[in-house]
């Protein structure tokens, strides 16, 4: 029995959507706590936050696989430390709740009226998402930016003031 370069690539590609399976659905933990404690009273509201999980598992699951094909491994490493940041941030309930409030400012400020109950919930969630990987995105972001600052300044200090930096 031979195996097939592209058997390889859907084993890959499946254990990849299972590692995004479990840390997305871990990350949304907290979230799903929060809506089912008083606002998620029907079964289109369980299926409509399913299905904005589901479509961050799909596009997390999809990046990762392009950045594994591409040899961006540190890139990968990144990902995944966004999301055990997201996944801490649970310990901080008003994160998710003001996300939440946001989504729904966001959304009547746009003017969408969806009368769907599955559909509410599903747009909500993917916002809420979204603004959450934003936040996580800017902290990364400036903390990249305060360690290459220092690096420099570090790297300056130790070349004297005689020698070019």
């Amino acid at each position: 029995m031979s195996i097939k370069p592209s058997d390889l690539l859907y084993t890959s590609f499946r254990s990849i959507a299972y590692k995004w399976t479990i840390l997305v659905t871990l990350s949304a933990c907290g979230g799903m706590f929060w809506a089912f404690s008083g606002v998620i009273r029907e079964p289109a509201q369980l299926a409509g936050m399913a299905a904005g999980i589901a479509t961050f598992v799909a596009l997390y699951t999809v990046l990762d696989f392009r950045l594994a094909r591409a040899g961006r491994s540190t890139d990968r490493v990144r990902l995944v430390i966004a999301v055990y940041i997201k996944m801490a941030t649970q310990i901080f309930p008003a994160i998710e709740l003001y996300a939440g409030m946001v989504a729904t400012i966001v959304l009547d400020g746009a003017g969408w009226k969806i009368e769907n109950q599955f559909g509410l919930t599903y747009v909500t969630t993917v916002i809420v998402a979204l603004e959450l990987s934003f936040l996580i995105a800017l902290m990364l972001l400036t903390g990249a930016a305060f360690v290459r600052l220092r690096s420099n300044l570090f790297a300056r200090d130790q070349a004297g003031p005689d020698q070019p930096s």
